[in-house]
């Protein structure tokens, strides 16, 4: 288990992060309190909320220009 730090940056924690089936993390875009999380396998969209970052929704795949289309959501 990795611990995240107090302040650090929602991509620093999950750089180089190998999240199961998901696989490694390859990129992280981060627009305020909402992240794209993507892996190896899998792409998964956070929320920042009071006591942290929690995933909203996972199995996503890009629509083109519209928000992904996700096989599980909040």
């Amino acid at each position: 288990m990795r611990v995240v730090l107090a302040g650090e940056t929602c991509a620093t924690a999950l750089a180089g992060l190998d999240l199961g089936p998901g696989g490694p993390v390859t990129a992280v875009e981060v627009w305020g309190d909402e992240a794209v999380v993507r892996l190896a396998r899998d792409t998964v969209v956070l929320h920042r909320f009071t006591d942290g970052w929690r995933v909203r929704a996972a199995g996503c795949a890009p629509e083109f220009d519209l928000p992904y289309d996700c096989g599980v959501e909040d």
